[in-house]
């Protein structure tokens, strides 16, 4: 169940956090397999990760105002450290994992998050990418287009022998083998290095691309239901559907492939034309499908994610309200379009609804003259009404989809960072799950806690070793005591200015006030009139003594003198 800890960073309380970590608290698993820090990842506090990866914080050294410090990212990096208990837990997940899997969007824009992601990219993702994707891809997409150019040829040469009447339709090898002979007159080796290619991209590429797609399939319960919440909403679907488009895609083509390689070697009609249809299928979802692949460049990816966001979302609203309004205006138009005088010159669209319809979506692309069609209706008059009352519509409904898509755009490119990033972080970790055992030893993230093994055994000296962000900063003390300092003045800077500008008077006030504390030192202080012996000498006791020591003079005393002056 939940500890303490859990429930302290459950409800963000920082200092109880540093509490329990000072009576010794300790990392376990809750009932759902998070640690106190995954959790705080799953939940998206961002703060209060970072307050509880700050206790796996050591400072290294200090010079001045610079400090060096190393974080364990033992809880955050996806390396599974061998022999350590919370590794062994096949339930436990890193930090890194949690916040992919979920797409926590307050991560998006997170420092440790990035560094670790683009680290992990930049040492093996990458290499990764361009040797198992990015080159097999384009290898592919260069040899299709071979064979689409040698087989559009040999079906254009084959049909134009069979118009002249030099082959007869419905003839091919396979029928009668003795064409072989005359289609070698006609075309050459082109089929053969067409069929041969073809073949080439079924037995090799056919194979990668389902293993390609496989390996990037996200099908889990985590990937149409993120939040975990118990309901799928649209814009969950949406993203769902994107993240599985790449398998869907790569499935789709190795299955036209095949059709097309089936079709290509009957030869005979109706297989060729299935054969060309098929490759002209094939075409648009293998460069379609290109987008996917350059998605980790993130000019590309940005753009490829908000055009998908457009089609599926914007699109999609927009294309079921005008399928509404084009159904309604087909219909009110193809029964006006019936007892026309003259039938034959309204191209049967009295006689087929689907034909309406078509016409009135060309209408709405910009097909606009269909003055001599309205003419030849039974009712002109309102024909034409409806007929302007459509076009008005349909300029309404595609403005209307230009500015939701534009919207998209705005919103999406605020943080095409936050766009981009989650989709990225998944394709890399899928690289780091294709290595072995030894290649993530050696390829690990962050820095070693010592540096005293040889190249040679790096990678097996490590796999029980915690590995570290090093970061070389200024102390954050001191950082926090110079950030409330500016704070404070910018918060009385009214004051301030009020001072500065009163400096002069207040000066001149302080000057005044010294020098009247002078004039009164240098004042010699004032004499006693009633002593008798006032005007003979200085009498050298103060007069606050005189003072006091006449006040405590017996009353009988005090009246005698005061007898004898009488």
């Amino acid at each position: 169940g939940n500890t303490p800890l859990h429930l302290a960073v459950m409800h963000q309380q920082h200092a109880i956090i540093d509490w329990l970590f000072t009576v010794g608290a300790q990392h376990s698993l809750d009932e759902d397999g998070f640690t106190p820090v995954t959790l705080a990842a799953r939940l998206g506090l961002v703060a209060t990760f970072h307050h509880t990866v700050s206790h796996m914080r050591d400072l290294v050294w200090t010079y001045g105002d610079v400090q060096m410090t190393k974080t364990s990212l033992e809880q955050i990096d996806t390396f599974r450290i061998k022999g350590k208990e919370l590794h062994d837990m096949r339930r436990w997940r890193s930090a890194l994992e949690v916040i992919v899997t979920h797409e926590v969007e307050g991560f998006a824009n997170d420092e440790l998050f990035n560094k670790l992601i683009r680290e992990k990219w930049t040492r093996f993702g990458r290499d990764l990418y361009l040797r198992t994707t990015f080159v097999p891809y384009v290898m592919l997409l260069v040899l299709f287009s071979v064979v689409l150019s040698l087989r559009c040829e040999d079906r254009r040469t084959v049909w134009a022998a069979k118009l002249n009447g030099e082959v007869p339709f419905g003839r091919g090898p396979v029928e009668d083998p003795s064409y072989v002979w005359k289609w070698n007159e006609l075309t050459g080796y082109t089929p053969l290095i067409a069929t041969a290619l073809e073949v080439a991209l079924v037995v090799l590429w056919v194979p990668w691309l389902v293993l390609i797609g496989w390996r990037q399939r996200r099908l889990g319960p985590k990937d149409y239901d993120p939040n975990e919440d118990g309901e799928i909403s649209a814009q969950e679907m949406m993203l769902f559907l994107y993240k599985n488009l790449t398998f869907i895609l790569n499935i789709g083509v190795a299955i036209c492939l095949v059709m097309a390689v089936t079709a290509g070697l009957i030869y005979t009609s109706p297989w060729d034309r299935m054969e060309l249809q098929t490759l002209a299928v094939t075409s648009i979802l293998l460069w379609c499908n290109f987008l996917n692949v350059i998605m980790p460049f993130k000019f590309f990816g940005v753009l490829v994610i908000i055009i998908y966001k457009m089609l599926i979302g914007d699109f999609f609203k927009f294309l079921v309200v005008f399928i509404i309004m084009v159904g309604a205006f087909s219909q009110a138009l193809f029964a006006l379009l019936q007892l026309s005088d003259f039938p034959d010159e309204i191209d049967n669209l009295d006689g087929d609804p689907a034909q309406t319809l078509l016409r009135l979506v060309w209408v709405s692309l910009g097909d606009v003259d269909s003055t001599q069609l309205i003419d030849q209706t039974a009712s002109p008059q309102l024909t034409l009404a409806v007929y302007v009352v459509w076009v008005m519509l349909s300029v309404l409904l595609i403005n209307l989809l230009i500015a939701m898509m534009g919207q998209t755009f705005e919103s999406d490119m605020e943080d095409t960072h936050k766009t981009w990033v989650f989709p990225f972080a998944h394709r890399v970790l899928s690289y780091e799950r294709l290595m072995s055992r030894h290649q993530l030893s050696v390829y690990r993230t962050g820095n070693p806690g010592r540096t005293d093994v040889d190249d040679e055994h790096y990678g097996d000296a490590f796999r029980t070793e915690a590995y570290y962000e090093i970061r070389v900063e200024e102390d954050r003390v001191k950082v926090e005591r110079t950030r409330k300092r500016q704070q404070e003045k910018k918060d009385h800077r009214l004051v301030l200015k009020t001072v500065r500008a009163l400096g002069e008077d207040i000066r001149a006030c302080s000057e005044t006030v010294q020098s009247l504390r002078r004039a009164i030192d240098a004042d010699p202080p004032l004499q006693d009139s009633r002593s008798p012996a006032a005007g003979k000498h200085v009498n050298s006791t103060p007069r606050g003594a005189e003072r006091n020591k006449d006040e405590v003079k017996p009353e009988s005393a005090r009246n005698g003198d005061g007898a004898g002056k009488q």
